[in-house]
């Protein structure tokens, strides 16, 4: 078979741990004999650079073709955002065109948000050269921004997405969601359409396996965590407004130093709190070392070596599901550490009950969480990772994913 993906920020493991969504399951479909070619948008806003500078305009990554089209450079929600989805829309369509001139015409297209751009450019070239489109559900927009307070319901951009979705969706053969339920999206839209749950996984081998190399890269904060006989717990990833890991650390530092005395906090990772987290780090009341992100081919090295794992994310109200296919929980949850987690009823973490729960309003439920971990310290979380074998491996997402597409 040979499937097209239409991705504008799709990414590979060296560049980062995010967005490989794509890659992994692309590299599956190839190991099988399939033929799979991704699209993805020059500027890279987790690369910080173009491809091109990097890559050059089409390249491979373990027999999956990578097709670089030109796109806007922007920083955060800007209007060159918006251009550079536009120029994605636009660009990817020529790109497609001359691909399919040169290697025939593709079996399937799985065309993935989260902007609606790309999920239009699916719908033409389907409909162009009259091949079946899936559509792919990463981020529900705009509903998912308007839930979140970004947008408003009635600005013009919202209004434009979803005039969007209601031209596209009906030409797809089915949805892939990232999430179990949509369907309050789809009645809204007044769709009704075929879906199926396909979340962000982890491959468990490469995960558990990690390069001969890495310990070297990382003997020495092994090491600094070793020494250390303090509880040890760990933060491994963003440091964005939406984790919100400064505000767990800023509420955490309004408790007496008895809550806090027993604890270790290492905190890995980049993102524009990162100073802020630095500032705190200086206090003497609180035990707290910020370094930058492990490679993600090594960071099971690392995470094995705390005695529980970190979960943070602002308060999004009634957002459903809520970083439900973050890559981060599935890791956390594949390591049998215990997780003090923010609660949200919907996180796989919470079901299984692996792991120990707070508010993230709420300062007395901060601290009866770090009381509560101490009891789990030295306990394989077994059922969560059952559960990542069982549903969140790539090699299990991948074969469902290649069956919903070729059924």
């Amino acid at each position: 078979m040979k499937i097209l993906i239409l991705n504008h920020y799709a990414s590979i493991p060296e560049v980062s741990g995010a967005e490989t969504r794509h890659y992994e399951l692309a590299r599956r479909f190839v190991e099988k004999g399939h033929d799979v070619h991704i699209i993805v948008g020059n500027y890279h806003h987790l690369l910080k650079d173009m491809w091109t500078n990097a890559y050059g305009e089409k390249f491979q990554k373990n027999g999956v073709h990578f097709h670089v089209v030109k796109t806007s450079y922007y920083h955060g929600n800007s209007v060159r955002r918006l251009l550079g989805m536009i120029d994605y829309y636009k660009n990817a369509q020529k790109s497609i065109k001359n691909l399919i001139m040169e290697y025939g015409r593709f079996d399937v297209i799985i065309s993935s948000s989260p902007h609606p751009f790309t999920l239009l450019a699916g719908k033409n070239i389907s409909e162009k050269f009259s091949i079946p489109l899936y559509i792919e559900l990463r981020d529900i927009w705009p509903d998912d921004l308007i839930e979140a307070g970004v947008l408003s319901e009635k600005s013009l951009l919202s209004m434009l997405f979803t005039y969007i979705l209601k031209k596209s969706y009906p030409y797809a053969v089915k949805i892939i969601s990232l999430v179990p339920d949509i369907n309050s999206h789809l009645n809204r839209l007044k769709i009704k359409k075929e879906y199926i749950e396909i979340p962000n996984g982890i491959s468990l081998k490469d995960f558990y396996n990690p390069p001969e190399n890495c310990k070297d890269k990382v003997s020495y904060i092994i090491n600094t965590i070793k020494i250390n006989s303090k509880i040890k717990i760990g933060y491994f990833g963003s440091f964005s407004p939406t984790n919100a890991i400064d505000e767990f650390f800023e509420k955490a530092m309004s408790m007496d130093e008895k809550s806090l005395k027993d604890f270790q906090f290492y905190l890995f990772g980049n993102g524009e709190r990162k100073q802020k987290l630095k500032e705190i780090s200086k206090e003497e009341k609180i035990n707290l070392v910020v370094f930058d992100p492990i490679p993600k081919k090594c960071v099971y090295l690392v995470m094995k070596e705390m005695d529980a794992l970190l979960f943070t994310l602002k308060d999004f109200g009634n957002v459903k599901y809520p970083a439900y296919s973050s890559n981060k929980i599935v890791e956390y949850m594949a390591t049998g550490k215990p997780i003090l987690s923010v609660y949200h009823e919907n996180f796989p973490h919470y079901r299984t009950g692996g792991g120990v729960f707070f508010d993230i309003n709420n300062i007395s439920s901060i601290k009866k969480s770090l009381s509560d971990i101490k009891s789990k310290i030295g306990t394989v979380m077994s059922e969560n990772i059952e559960y990542v074998k069982k549903y969140r491996d790539w090699d299990v997402l991948a074969e469902k994913l290649f069956y919903a597409i070729s059924s």
